[in-house]
């Protein structure tokens, strides 16, 4: 899991799973999909997206 993130600016999130060949990247103009789901902390399952695309 890689995320990113500036405050007031942008917020992005990627997770490859390589032993399914899969990949998400979601890009934000907003710091929503980064700082709303505390990612710095390093647990990507608080994020909704991710949860999303691992079920």
């Amino acid at each position: 899991m890689q995320y990113g993130l500036k405050s007031n600016t942008y917020s992005r999130i990627f997770l490859k799973i390589l032993e399914k060949d899969m990949t998400l990247l979601a890009l934000a103009n907003n710091q929503n999909l980064s700082e709303t789901f505390n990612l710095g902390k390093g647990n990507v399952l608080n994020s909704k997206f991710a949860i999303a695309f691992l079920t």
